[in-house]
C-alpha cells in the first residue's frame, strides 16, 4: 500500500473516530430512523489531503422508512436500499453495496465521507473522497425561503397588498438566450363583516434569441411573447383554524371593481391565507395566501416558498437550463399591510437558485389598471 493511501486512511479514520464520540451524548449514534427524510448537500471539503477540482453543487439523498433510498446529482444518480449500523451507512444499488462513514447525524445535519465521482477527479492532485455536509430538507409548505423560523396564525381583517418584480436570464446553450420579466401587483381586502375583495395584475414578458450558429436555417431569430392579466374578484372569507378560507366567486377581467355578479361563467378565485410573523427575511408582519384556484396566468406573481433549490417565482422554476425537475410545489401570494410588501427576484446564468428579497414597499401599493389590460 502506498504512503498516500495509508495517510488518507488515517485521516478518514480520525474523522470517523471524532464523529463517533460526538454523535450523541453517550458516544453513540441516533437510531437509524433519524436518517429518514430528504437531505441536501450544503458544503463539501476534501477528506484525503487532495483538492476538489470541481464542486458537485447538487447532491440530494432521500432515505425512506422502508429502507430504500434515492440519490440525485449531476454525476451520480442511484436507487437502492440503505442500512445504518452505528457510524457506518451501507448503500446497496445495482452496482453492489458501498459503505459510507458517517461523521455526524443530528436532527438537521448529516455529514458523510463519500467517493468523489470520477468525472470530477481531473488531475493527479484531485481528492478521491470528500467530506459532504447535508442539511435536512424542510417539509413545510412555507419553507426557509421565508425565514429560518416561520410562525403562522389566522389572519385578521385588513387590506394586504404587494408589488412583484421577477427577472430571469438564462443560456440553455451558448447560442440560445431566454429572458423573462414579470411585473405585477395584488391587493386582498378582508373586511370585518366577512366580505372580501381582491385585484390581481400581471404583465409577463418573454423573449428568446437564437444565434445563426444554432438555428436550422443559419439565420438569427428572436421571438417575443407578452401576456397581461387584470382580475377583479369579490366574495367572502371565514377563519378556519389557523387559516382563513377566502372564496371570491364573482370575478371580472374588466377591472378591479366587480360589476354585479361579475363576468358570466368566470371561474372563482379561492385562497387559503395565513398571517406570517416577521422573520429574518421578511421585515414586517405579512400574509401568505395559497392560490387554491385562480384563472390561468395569475400564478405568474406567485412564489413557491417550499424548501426547493428553485424556490422562488412559481412559473420560473423549470426550463431548458434546468437539469432536474423538483416539482413546482404550490403557488403562494405574499402580501403585507400598508404600505404593502415588495417581492423581487433575479435568476442569472449560474446554477444557483433565484435570489428572492422581501421588503416593505417604499410607497403604497396601488394598481394602474390601464397598464395591465390586455390590448389584444
Amino acid at each position: 500500500m502506498s504512503r498516500g493511501k495509508i495517510l488518507r486512511g488515517i485521516a478518514i479514520g480520525a474523522l470517523v473516530a471524532t464523529a463517533a464520540c460526538s454523535g450523541a451524548p453517550d458516544g453513540g449514534f441516533p437510531a437509524p430512523s433519524s436518517l429518514v427524510g430528504a437531505w441536501r448537500l450544503v458544503d463539501e471539503a476534501a477528506a484525503d489531503g487532495g483538492v476538489l477540482s470541481m464542486p458537485q453543487e447538487i447532491r440530494e439523498y432521500t432515505f425512506a422508512a422502508d429502507r430504500t433510498y434515492s440519490l440525485r446529482s449531476y454525476h451520480d444518480n442511484r436507487d437502492g436500499a440503505w442500512a445504518l449500523a452505528g457510524d457506518t451507512l451501507t448503500l446497496t444499488s445495482g452496482s453492489g453495496p458501498v459503505t459510507v462513514p458517517v461523521l455526524a447525524l443530528t436532527s438537521r445535519e448529516l455529514v458523510l465521507v463519500e467517493a468523489v465521482p470520477p468525472i470530477l477527479r481531473r488531475r493527479p492532485s484531485s481528492a478521491a473522497r470528500s467530506r459532504n455536509t447535508f442539511r435536512r430538507v424542510d417539509e413545510a409548505e412555507l419553507g426557509p425561503l421565508l425565514g429560518s423560523s416561520v410562525e403562522t396564525a389566522a389572519p385578521t381583517a385588513g387590506r394586504y397588498a404587494a408589488r412583484y418584480g421577477f427577472g430571469s436570464a438564462q443560456y440553455p446553450t451558448t447560442e440560445i438566450y431566454i429572458q423573462h420579466d414579470i411585473r405585477g401587483a395584488a391587493i386582498v381586502d378582508l373586511a370585518a363583516d366577512g366580505t372580501a375583495t381582491a385585484c390581481l395584475a400581471v404583465h409577463a414578458h418573454r423573449s428568446t434569441s437564437i444565434s445563426h450558429y444554432a438555428s436550422p436555417d443559419r439565420e438569427d431569430h428572436r421571438s417575443e411573447d407578452d401576456q397581461r392579466l387584470l382580475l377583479g374578484a369579490r366574495g367572502t372569507w371565514v377563519v378556519d383554524g389557523d387559516a382563513a378560507r377566502v372564496v371570491l366567486d364573482h370575478t371580472t377581467r374588466a377591472g378591479c371593481a366587480v360589476p354585479g355578479n361579475g363576468d358570466p361563467g368566470a371561474p372563482p378565485v379561492v385562497l387559503t391565507c395565513r398571517a406570517v410573523a416577521p422573520t429574518d427575511r421578511i421585515p414586517l408582519a405579512a400574509v401568505a395566501c395559497r392560490l387554491d384556484a385562480a384563472p390561468h396566468g395569475a400564478d405568474a406573481i406567485a412564489i413557491n416558498p417550499a424548501d426547493s433549490p428553485r424556490a422562488g417565482p412559481y412559473t420560473l422554476q423549470s426550463g431548458p437550463a434546468q437539469h432536474f425537475d423538483y416539482g413546482l410545489g404550490t403557488p403562494w401570494l405574499l402580501l403585507g399591510p400598508a404600505p404593502g410588501l415588495e417581492v423581487t427576484s433575479h435568476d442569472g446564468r449560474g446554477r444557483g437558485g433565484p435570489q428572492v428579497t422581501f421588503a416593505s414597499a417604499a410607497a403604497a401599493v396601488e394598481i394602474d389598471e390601464l397598464a395591465y389590460r390586455d390590448a389584444r
